[in-house]
C-alpha cells in the first residue's frame, strides 16, 4: 500500500486504487490540496485525524495551517518536476481546494459499529444490516436524533442531493470505463473533480441532517463552502470556458453519453437547489437557518459547472 501511495504522489495523483477492495483512495497530495482535515479516518490523512472525534495519530502538518501545507505540497511537487515549469489545472486549483469529508468509496472504510440487538431480524447474519425497521411507520431520524416524517422538506432536500450524488457517480463510472491514454487526455482532471463534487454533496447532506436542538446555536464556526468550494468551482468553470468557443445559442442536452449524462446532473442539481431553498430561507424561523446560504450558492454554481463540462 505504501509503495502504491508513494508512486501515486510522485506522479501528483489525487487517488489510487486499493487492490484488495477496488476502492478509490485519496492520496496525501489530495488531502493537502484541500488544506484541512475532513473529519474522517482517511488512510493518508496528513493532519493526524485532527477533526476525528476520539481518534488521533501523528500528522505531518497541522490542519488549516496554510504555510505548513504549502511547504509539504512543495516537497511533493519536487518529487515530480515538470519540464515546462507549469502546473496542471488540478495543481493550479490546489491552493483554493478544501474538503470537510469524502465519500465512503474514496477512503479506507471505517469498521462498522457492533450491530444493535435484534437488528439482524431473523438471525441469518451477525453483520450490521442496512435496515432498522425504525422507518416503517413513515418517519426517520436526523443526525441530531430528532424524528421527522419522510416527506418532510429536510428529507426531500437530502434525497435530491443524494440522487444528484448518484448521477454524478454514473458520469464518473462512465469515464473510468474509458480509461486509456486517449480518454485520459480527453477528460483530463474531470474524474478528480467529480470525486471532489461527490464529497461536497455528502457534506451538504450531513449539514442538512444536523438540525440543531432548540436553543442551540446553528452558526458554523467556519464556512468552507463560501471560503473554498464555491471559488474552486468558479475557477474550474473559468478555466474550461476559456478553452471553449463563444456560446451564441442554446444547446440540446445530447452529444456523447457522458455529455448527455452531465446534462442529467445539471437538471437534478437544479432540482436539489430548488428543494433546499425552503430549508435555507424558512418562513417561520427568526434567526438564520442551520444550512448556510453558501450551500445554495454552491449548488447554483455546480449546475453551471455541469453545463460547462458537458
Amino acid at each position: 500500500i505504501e509503495s502504491l501511495h508513494l508512486q501515486a504522489i510522485s506522479c501528483l495523483s489525487d487517488t489510487y486504487i486499493d487492490p484488495p477492495t477496488g476502492f478509490t483512495v485519496l492520496t496525501e497530495y489530495a488531502h493537502l490540496k484541500r488544506g484541512v482535515c475532513c473529519g474522517n479516518r482517511c488512510r493518508h490523512c496528513p493532519f493526524g485525524w485532527e477533526r476525528v472525534k476520539g481518534s488521533t495519530r501523528e500528522g505531518s502538518v497541522k490542519s488549516g495551517k496554510s504555510d505548513q501545507v504549502k511547504r509539504r505540497l512543495a516537497e511533493i511537487r519536487a518529487m515530480n518536476p515538470r519540464e515546462d515549469g507549469n502546473d496542471s489545472e488540478s495543481e493550479r486549483s490546489s491552493e483554493s481546494s478544501d474538503s470537510r469529508s469524502s465519500s465512503e468509496s474514496e477512503e479506507e472504510p471505517t469498521p462498522p459499529p457492533a450491530p444493535p440487538k435484534k437488528k439482524t431480524g431473523d438471525g441469518t447474519t451477525s453483520k450490521n444490516v442496512p435496515y432498522t425497521r425504525g422507518g416503517d411507520a413513515g418517519s426517520s431520524s436526523l443526525f441530531s436524533g430528532q424524528r421527522r416524517r419522510k416527506d418532510h422538506e429536510l428529507f426531500e432536500s437530502m434525497g435530491d442531493v443524494d440522487e444528484l450524488c448518484s448521477v454524478v457517480g454514473v458520469v464518473h463510472a462512465l469515464i473510468l470505463e474509458k480509461k486509456d491514454v486517449a480518454s485520459t487526455t480527453k477528460y483530463g482532471c474531470l474524474p478528480d473533480q467529480l470525486m471532489d463534487v461527490m464529497s461536497r454533496l455528502f457534506d451538504i447532506g450531513a449539514i442538512v441532517a444536523r438540525l440543531p436542538s432548540e436553543g442551540v446555536s446553528c452558526q458554523m464556526s467556519e464556512d468552507e463552502f463560501e471560503i473554498l468550494h464555491v471559488p474552486l468551482l468558479e475557477e474550474w468553470i473559468d478555466t474550461m470556458t476559456d478553452e471553449l468557443p463563444q456560446l451564441t445559442s442554446f444547446l440540446l442536452p445530447s452529444g456523447s453519453v457522458v455529455a448527455a449524462q452531465l446534462h442529467v446532473c445539471r437538471t437534478v442539481c437544479r432540482r436539489a437547489e430548488r428543494s433546499l431553498i425552503s430549508v435555507i430561507y424558512p418562513d417561520n424561523l427568526d434567526g438564520p437557518s442551520h444550512v448556510p446560504e453558501s450551500v445554495g450558492k454552491y449548488l447554483n454554481r455546480l449546475s453551471d459547472y455541469f453545463f460547462t463540462v458537458s
